[in-house]
C-alpha cells in the first residue's frame, strides 16, 4: 500500500502507529488481526519493520554487520542465526562485503540500504517504510522494487508512505491519499 499526501498530512505518523512509535489516541490499531495495544515497540519489531524517513535516526551500531544483527537478536534469534540472517540480507542489498564498515562511514544510499537489511533480517512480515526511495539512485530503486516484489510474494505486507509517484505507481497494489490525519481517496493499483 502507497500512503500518499502533502507533506505534514499524516503519512509518517501513520506508519508509526503500525509499530507503536505512536499510540493511538482513540480506536484501535490492529496488525495482522492483532490489537496492538500496550506492546513495547521492541515486541512490535518482530511484526512490523519501520524504515525512518531519517535513516540516520535509526543507526547507532560500530559496523554494519552488528547494525544489522541487532534486530534478530532483540527479537530473541539465536547470535549465529542472526549473525548469518544479517550477512544474507546485507548480501541481499549488495552491501555483503562492506559489513565490517561503520554506518556512517558509508554513503547515503548504502546507509539507507544497511538499514533496510535491518528489516529484512529481523524477518517481520509487514514493512512500514517511510519515503523510501529519497535519495536513492536508479540502480538502489530497482533493487528496492525488486525486494518489496518479493516480500510481497511471501506474503509480507509493505505499507510506504511517498511522495514519489512514479514508484507508488510501480510497486503498490493500492494506493491511499492522506489530509489531516485522514483517508481522502484510495484506488488499487495496476496490478491489483
Amino acid at each position: 500500500i502507497a500512503v500518499r499526501g502533502a507533506n505534514g498530512s499524516g503519512k509518517s505518523t501513520l506508519l508509526q502507529h503500525l509499530n507503536g512509535l505512536h499510540r493511538a489516541d482513540g480506536g484501535s490499531v490492529t496488525v495482522d488481526a492483532v490489537p496492538i495495544g500496550r506492546q513495547p515497540t521492541g515486541t512490535l519489531a518482530a511484526t512490523v519493520g519501520y524504515l525512518f524517513q531519517d535513516t540516520d535516526q535509526q543507526l547507532f551500531e560500530r559496523t554494519a554487520l552488528r547494525e544489522v544483527t541487532f534486530g534478530p537478536l532483540a527479537t530473541g534469534v539465536r547470535r549465529r542465526a542472526a549473525v548469518r540472517r544479517a550477512s544474507a540480507a546485507l548480501d541481499g542489498v549488495g552491501l555483503g562485503a562492506l559489513a565490517d564498515a561503520h554506518p556512517y562511514e558509508l554513503g547515503f544510499v548504502q546507509r539507507r540500504l544497511v538499514a533496510l537489511a535491518s528489516i529484512i533480517a529481523t524477518g517481520p512480515a509487514v514493512w512500514a517504510l517511510d519515503e523510501p526511495t529519497a535519495g536513492l539512485d536508479e540502480a538502489a530503486r530497482t533493487l528496492l522494487a525488486g525486494l518489496l516484489a518479493r516480500h510481497a510474494r511471501g506474503g509480507g505486507a509493505v505499507v510506504l508512505a511517498t511522495h514519489d509517484a512514479a514508484f507508488a505507481d510501480a510497486v503498490a497494489h493500492r494506493t491511499i491519499w492522506l489530509e489531516d490525519g485522514r483517508i481522502v481517496a484510495g484506488r488499487p493499483g495496476p496490478d491489483a
